[in-house]
């Protein structure tokens, strides 16, 4: 008991003196917090073990608690020079029977075929987010010609979802979904641009450059997953997805002609 009450002597008056505060200020039980103008100093012996504090590049890592400055520009330990890492966040998945979200280096992945089935699972996701999405630009697009070009692709990216779903069949696993944090972030940014824009010419001119963002991420996909389903020696899987490839690209160029034949034209007027 004396070593630690010597301990907490010497704590206390080392961390009080960095924030300019007097010694005489008491600590209670084994956490002590002092709030000061913009700085505060936490120390907690539960810390000692989950953050060791790397002082020197040349010595191991001494494990002894941090100092936290929550001060705008400085992150990490008041006793070195090194920043702390942050803890990865981990994203909370929906309870609709959508699989474990993986990144293409995932430990779970460990095969070609692993890949592909993860991949699969990705634009089965895509395909998903996307059919709900066109109503939307249907609705937002003055464009006649356009808006029956959304309309159907509607119809289509139906038809891509139930070729996905053939291609799970005929690989012999669950069709699952996977988050696709890149078309979520394209259909995201379509969405933030359409709502601010006034003039419908313009709004048709965003739309389709957005329209063809998501084509080109689809092709990038279908392009892909067939050019592995070949490797694995599924040429059924690779013929259905060449279906869904076709049609998109068709698409992407169907959305050129009408940028570059009128709807780009109207939107400089």
């Amino acid at each position: 008991m004396p070593l630690f009450m010597a301990a907490m002597r010497l704590i206390r008056g080392v961390s009080v003196l960095s924030v300019g505060i007097s010694p005489s200020v008491t600590f209670a039980s084994h956490m002590f917090r002092l709030n000061v103008a913009e700085a505060r100093v936490c120390f907690t012996f539960a810390a000692t073990a989950k953050f060791p504090c790397t002082w020197s590049k040349n010595q191991e890592p001494a494990r002894q608690p941090h100092v936290d400055f929550p001060v705008p520009g400085r992150t990490g330990c008041a006793g070195c020079s090194f920043r702390l890492e942050p803890q990865p966040k981990i994203r909370n998945s929906k309870s609709n029977g959508k699989a474990k979200a993986m990144g293409f280096f995932s430990k779970d992945i460990k095969t070609l075929d692993d890949l592909f089935v993860h991949t699969l699972r990705d634009i089965y996701y895509a395909e998903k987010q996307i059919e709900k999405s066109l109503p939307k630009m249907i609705d937002k697009a003055s464009d006649p010609q356009l808006k029956a070009g959304f309309e159907k692709h509607l119809a289509q990216t139906k038809g891509h979802i139930q070729r996905v779903e053939q291609v799970f069949e005929l690989h012999g696993v669950k069709a699952k979904e996977v988050d696709c944090p890149a078309i979520d972030g394209i259909l995201e940014e379509a969405d933030e641009v359409s709502g601010d824009i006034a003039d419908k010419e313009v709004l048709d001119a965003a739309l389709i450059a957005s329209a063809q963002a998501v084509e080109h991420y689809e092709m990038t996909r279908y392009g892909t997953l067939i050019a592995w389903a070949k490797q694995l020696g599924r040429s059924d899987c690779a013929n259905v997805l060449a279906n869904n490839l076709k049609e998109e690209q068709a698409t992407d160029r169907k959305l050129t002609e009408m940028a570059e034949s009128k709807i780009n034209l109207q939107a400089a007027e």
